[in-house]
């Protein structure tokens, strides 16, 4: 009895040494997923995970270890006479005899391998039970997609894991029949026992008959079968692959059948013959017919007979990006730029981003950091309502950067430096007289905002993009909130995020699971704190959500007074019948249909559903009901600050632009192929890149009012003139819409780059821009944008300048080119305002004033009171100075004696010009 008690022992200690992290894991999850109230959710998977894997794991074993123990039930019996044998063979049968434990063992290790192999199948295996129609069926089967995106890979795995788990049967056996001298090879020739001959025969008669199966599966796969043409069955698939497959799936049982014959035949020459003739079978009907009817009858005439193949995938494509619904329409001819058509257009003009992300982020750093462990991970575009007025803006949260907290202690890392505070927006469109970002909010305390609207009441940022260790609140060690001066104000966390650390068991546990043992030792720590593990915002909605992609930027929004992440999620699948895969992971299906919510603060997770019609949520939502919420429910304040998303548009643009050809003939030509318009960036650089969605505020043709849309321009195939572009608009009313505008094929639409030689080319800026970089200043060009306004297109790109010799450059704002198709002009100025009036010179009308929102800490200066009477000249000539003073104090406060030269010299000029006639109206 004691040895089977130490023997359980050991057992029991061996599988807490392979699965004791496991388990704490396991706990600590629970945990977790308590605080956030999805518990159910995380039990559910797990409950699959063991039920499949015990399920899989038991069935290769019963299978497996069943074959062996028949093997060594018919194994030839051992010799009596021990004394005439050899020694050598007498040990040989003594190992013989104690094979079976080792059998066991071995079954039992694959066994638990394939249990665990199996679990990871538990996505699969949910969505097979819970199918959702498509509506739709596919055009060759008449299967509903649903059956392909639900059913059909759980199928695969099971074949394949049949397939798998008969051939170590098979294997298995016949090294347990040659171990026991049941079959032996002699001279090249296997020699069976009867009953060895019985049991081989019947395993590999199983394996045909799965096979034939999987044959029937492969039909399927024809649907998701790559080609030089399109991505689906094509001509020589239906009319040559799929009769082959037929008659491959019916010689698998005729051979099976073979192989039930033989039992009764001396021999194996049947049977072995029928696996040649299988196999040659497979290649002559499986490649070589199907290559020739290619090259034989598609081939000369591909238009016609593949013509109902693309217009499938056309079809499938179109629907499995959510792009059935576009339609193309007219841009309509160029019209001429004029003040009229800016001032028309006021709510564009007034939301023009002229702040690229890069350099506004290191203007963010260095302007409004503040303390070395503060960081802004990532700048965001969105709208805000500020002053009544709903204008585009920029904004980043400020995170803590634990690598440059102050004590570097485990109190400091874990328990005292916490978290980050604030944020910073500033307007997309302005500059201060220095050229920096014009923040309507800023600081930290106190934390400055323009509108009541903008008020901060809960600045913590808990959670975020950053990458924050774990921490613990409520402990006895004072927490730091923020910096005030040179003091330093402290904070008690009142929130519900992280979950009690408990008495002494539950903190050895996480100690044990983080590898911490300071969570076990620390005083400081009691039962009430709570420790804040995935603090990342993506970390958190994938625990969650395990199933859906995610979108890799995620968004800050202010919304009464809270901080809050917002992430785009997808669905996706690689089953969807004749669409092209647009992912290297080979999804051909994609929707953005849950909107992920964090709070900053207390780290909950909400997750909306944003698209009901998509049938991969709806399927999801059966299983979790508790885990989504109708996008219904979302908060006004939160709903008001939805996008749609960038990933999405992006792909939906790359795969528009070769399947707006809907024409089937059209399409086979490749003759009407948009491409994603590129620019250089610089005067010096040589590789071009793909401009990148962006989103901007604006009229769309046809509409009479000021919306947010995210929008990419084509280009013609080999060309650089612009042939359309698309738009996805982002406000709730209408979210979701895509738009696309073709020029006339009559009129050339420049196109970015052809737009960007202009500006190289230009007598007047080119010169400009290398001059500054020979004077120790580096020209940072931002993104082109093309902004589509009342029938015409408008060109920006804003300049920076950033000084090379310090050590801390902040990038200025320092010019505007603006360049139009009609008038054909490119021009360069300071101010926007003054680059809109140089553009449409000449023409008839004025542009209107941009009328700004209150500024309440805005920098201000005396040329708004002198400037009222002057003519828009002398106006331009006094505010161009006052900027220049402005802009030669900045540079002589940091240094920059090159910048302070440049300046002073632009000063001369702008006085000089007032003096000698400027105050007259030109």
């Amino acid at each position: 009895m004691n040895r089977y008690l130490w023997f359980a022992l050991a057992v029991a200690l061996l599988l807490l040494f392979a699965f004791g992290s496991r388990l704490a894991g396991i706990f600590v999850d629970l945990l977790w997923f308590q605080e956030l109230g999805y518990r159910a959710v995380y039990l559910g998977i797990l409950r699959t995970q063991i039920l499949l894997g015990l399920a899989m794991g038991a069935a290769f074993f019963l299978i497996v270890y069943a074959n062996i123990r028949i093997a060594r039930r018919w194994a030839p019996p051992v010799p009596r006479q021990y004394v005439e044998l050899a020694i050598r063979e007498r040990a040989a049968e003594l190992a013989r005899r104690s094979f079976n434990l080792l059998l066991l063992a071995g079954a039992l290790v694959a066994a638990v391998a394939a249990a665990l192999e199996a679990s990871t199948h538990w996505q699969s295996a949910l969505l097979y039970a819970n199918p959702v129609s498509f509506g739709r069926a596919d055009p060759l089967f008449g299967q509903d997609v649903g059956f392909y995106v639900f059913r059909l890979p759980f199928l695969l795995y099971l074949y394949q894991w049949l397939v798998f788990t008969l051939v170590v049967a098979l294997l298995a056996t016949a090294g347990v029949h040659y171990f026991d001298k049941a079959l032996q090879v002699v001279m090249g020739v296997p020699r069976f026992a009867p009953h060895v001959k019985v049991h081989l025969s019947v395993l590999a008669a199983i394996i045909l008959l799965v096979r034939a199966w999987g044959y029937q599966l492969a039909k399927y796969k024809l649907l998701f079968s790559p080609g030089n043409l399109i991505y689906g069955a094509n001509y020589a698939d239906v009319h040559a692959r799929l009769p082959a497959i037929a008659i491959l799936q019916v010689a698998c049982v005729v051979l099976a059948a073979i192989f039930i014959f033989s039992i009764y035949r001396r021999g194996v020459v049947l049977p072995i013959a029928g696996l040649g003739a299988l196999l040659l079978l497979s290649l002559l009907a499986g490649t070589v017919y199907p290559q020739m009817v290619q090259s034989v009858k598609v081939t000369p005439n591909e238009t016609t007979l593949e013509r109902p193949y693309i217009q499938n995938h056309i079809r499938a494509t179109l629907d499995a990006y959510g792009l059935t619904p576009v339609k193309d329409q007219e841009f309509g001819e160029s019209r001429m730029l004029t003040a009229e058509i800016i001032n028309q257009h006021q709510g564009t003009i007034d939301n023009l981003r002229l702040w690229d992300h890069v350099p506004l982020l290191n203007a963010y750093s260095q302007q409004q950091s503040l303390r070395l462990y503060y960081e802004f991970a990532d700048v965001d575009v969105d709208r805000y309502t500020v002053g009544g007025q709903e204008r585009q803006v920029m904004l980043a949260a400020r995170e803590l950067n634990p690598a440059r907290i102050p004590v570097s202690s485990w109190i400091g890392r874990h328990l005292q430096y916490t978290h980050g505070y604030g944020l910073v927006m500033s307007q997309v469109n302005a500059a201060s007289a220095e050229g920096w970002p014009q923040y309507l909010i800023k600081d930290i305390d106190p934390m400055l905002s323009v509108a009541p609207e903008l008020k901060v009441t809960t600045p913590q940022v808990y959670y975020g993009e950053a990458d924050p260790d774990y921490c613990f609140v409520n402990t006895a060690v004072a927490e730091f909130d923020h910096p005030r001066g040179d003091q330093n104000v402290t904070n008690t966390y009142s929130g519900t995020g992280g979950f009690p650390i408990g008495g002494a068991v539950r903190r050895s546990i996480l100690a044990f699971q983080l590898g911490d043992a300071n969570i076990l030792l620390s005083r400081d720590l009691r039962p009430t704190s709570r420790l804040m593990l995935r603090r990342t915002v993506p970390d958190r909605v994938r625990a969650v959500a395990p199933f859906l992609l995610q979108d890799p930027d995620p968004y800050l929004v202010l919304s009464d007074g809270r901080l809050y992440w917002m992430l785009d999620c997808y669905t996706t699948s690689s089953f969807c019948p004749y669409s092209a895969p647009a992912f290297e992971g080979g999804y051909n299906y994609l929707r953005n249909s849950v909107k992920a919510v964090v709070d900053a603060y207390n780290g909950s997770v909400t997750l909306y559903v944003s698209d009901p019609t998509d049938p991969i949520v709806r399927s999801y939502s059966r299983v979790f009901p508790a885990l989504f919420a109708p996008i219904s429910r979302m908060p006004a304040g939160l709903r008001s600050h939805i996008r749609y998303p960038e990933l999405l548009f992006n792909k939906q643009t790359e795969v528009y632009g070769t399947y707006h050809m809907r024409d089937p003939l059209v399409f086979y030509q490749k003759e009407d192929v948009w491409t994603i318009a590129k620019e250089l960036g610089s005067t010096d650089s040589t590789q071009s890149r793909r401009i990148e969605a962006y989103y901007v505020m604006m009229r769309l043709p046809g509409s009479d009012h000021t919306e947010m849309v995210l929008m990419r321009p084509f280009t013609a195939r080999g060309k650089d003139n612009m042939v359309a572009w698309m738009a996805a608009r982002c406000d709730s009313q209408d979210y979701g819409e895509i738009q696309v505008y073709k020029f006339p094929k009559t009129a050339l639409a420049e196109g970015p780059s052809q737009v960007e030689a202009r500006i190289n080319n230009d007598p007047t800026i080119s010169p400009q821009i290398s001059l500054w970089d020979q004077r120790g200043s580096q020209v940072i060009h931002g993104h082109l944008l093309v902004i589509p306004i009342g029938g015409t297109v408008l060109y920006v790109r804003p300049l920076y300048l950033q000084a090379e010799a310090a050590s801390s450059p902040i990038p200025e704002l320092t010019r505007i080119i603006l360049a139009s198709d009609n008038p054909r002009r490119v021009v360069m100025e300071r101010t926007l305002q003054d680059a809109l009036r140089a553009l449409v010179a000449g023409e008839a009308g004025e542009v209107a004033t941009e009328q700004q929102p209150a500024r309440p800490y805005a920098a201000t200066g005396p040329q708004q009171a002198v400037t009222q009477s002057l003519p828009p000249n002398a106006q331009r000539l006094v505010r161009e100075a006052w900027q220049r003073l402005q802009a030669a104090e900045s540079a002589q406060r940091r240094g920059d004696w090159a910048a302070y030269g440049r300046e002073l010299q632009g000063l001369r000029s702008a006085l000089s010009q007032l003096q000698s006639g400027g105050t007259t109206n030109r």
